[in-house]
């Protein structure tokens, strides 16, 4: 799968000088995190460093940091949704240029690799499978994963016979002319191929899923609840369509998973066939959501990347997440609201005459959160202006105390 950003998770964590075995995926770096080069060293050199997650609140403009008193959050773990992460870490694979040491002269230390071009279709389809690999050996001294440009260095690609992409070469420990590798494409076929040949014990890393599986006993009951919304793919294991939306489905659910009133779910529609007739599924997969308000459910005909299916379920949940689960601009703010904040803290003489006008916009408003403009004026009114910059800078205390714990 081929995302708007880079595979998440480095495909190797250990020192060039103790591998003994060499996967590398010839790539094309076509995302702007993929613009510099690797360099074979001792000390691997990452093409960016780690970044602690700095935070911010999103919430409305005039209010932002008042508008959810912690006294209200059962537990630091509730504050997740108002917590904005705008860096998260990441180390990014690495790129191993023509000019790095492992192709002129190979250390006896080394072993297997790999090469695409991520334009081409089959690159993507293959990408997710071999991030797993890369983290079935992200703590072994014994396994290198990595991949090479082959768009910016055709030379590499020339010098080891690369016609087609992707290409798996594996490099035999001290040797520097690989082994085409021809087994299958799913990350246990490479992984049971490199344990085979190095002797190390790699294994895939069960990554949490928040998608919800149906079946027979729960699925009315998860996708007809009056209060959530039910995205629900309908799927066969066996379909190759339904096997390539996976990961991108699975990174869905991971970004509304503290979205109570919105689901993501997914039925084998193959092995339940009896829960399925009644949905119209003629091909595999098939989406459909089920709002909370319309049980008999409705196509979904957007596009198949992630950011198509946040978009839908933003628009159609009223929720305000980004691709992978943060909170975007918009998030707490009640816009309708931001008038009144605005005269409120502008026209103090009036002040009283705004609360009363939000007061009464807010109980009649659908937004729960409206009711929040309310209480911070309150505030303001009891103990003056300056309460802004006091519970913000209190607020920031706070949370920085839960974020280093």
């Amino acid at each position: 799968m081929e995302t708007s950003t880079p595979l998440s998770s480095s495909l190797l964590h250990v020192s060039c000088h103790t591998a003994t075995v060499i996967m590398i995926l010839f790539t094309t770096a076509n995302s702007s995190h993929y613009r510099k080069s690797c360099p074979y060293s001792p000390t691997p050199v990452h093409t960016s460093a780690i970044s602690p997650p700095f935070f911010r609140l999103s919430l409305p403009t005039y209010f932002a940091p008042l508008l959810t008193p912690l006294s209200l959050l059962p537990s630091p773990s509730s504050l997740s949704p108002f917590i904005c992460p705008s860096l998260t870490p990441f180390l990014p694979p690495y790129f191993l240029p023509d000019s790095s040491p492992l192709f002129p002269s190979l250390p006896p230390s080394f072993s297997p690799s790999q090469y695409i071009i991520p334009g081409c279709g089959h690159c993507k389809r293959l990408a997710p499978a071999y991030e797993e690999v890369g983290k079935a050996y992200d703590n072994s001294a014994d396994v290198l994963v990595a991949k090479v440009d082959c768009d910016a260095h055709k030379s590499v690609a020339q010098r080891f016979g690369v016609t087609g992409y992707p290409t798996l070469k594996f490099f035999p420990k001290g040797s520097t002319e690989p082994e085409a590798y021809n087994g299958g494409r799913s990350a246990d076929d490479i992984i049971n191929f490199i344990n085979d040949k190095s002797g190390s014990r790699g294994r895939m890393k069960k990554a949490t899923s928040f998608v919800v599986d149906l079946n027979r006993e729960n699925f009315d009951t998860v996708v007809k609840d009056p209060a959530k919304n039910v995205l629900v793919e309908f799927y066969a294991p066996w379909c190759g369509h339904c096997k390539a939306l996976t990961p991108t489905y699975d990174e869905v659910a991971a970004t509304f998973k503290n979205d109570e009133n919105c689901v993501v779910a997914k039925l084998d529609a193959d092995g339940f066939r009896d829960v399925a007739e009644g949905y119209d599924i003629t091909g595999f997969p098939t989406i459909k959501y089920f709002p909370a308000d319309n049980k008999d459910g409705e196509d979904y005909e957007r596009g198949r990347e992630l950011a198509d299916f946040v978009k839908f379920l933003n628009d159609k949940c009223g929720t305000n997440r980004l691709p992978g689960g943060k909170l975007n601009s918009h998030a707490g703010v009640v816009e309708d609201m931001n008038g009144l904040a605005s005269k409120f803290m502008s026209e103090e003489e009036a002040r009283g005459e705004v609360l009363s006008e939000a007061e009464g916009a807010a109980e009649k408003h659908e937004d729960s959160q409206a009711m929040y403009y309310v209480k911070v004026m309150k505030k303001v009114l009891e103990k003056g202006a300056d309460y802004v910059k006091t519970e913000y800078d209190r607020l920031g205390r706070i949370l920085g105390e839960v974020l280093r714990h």
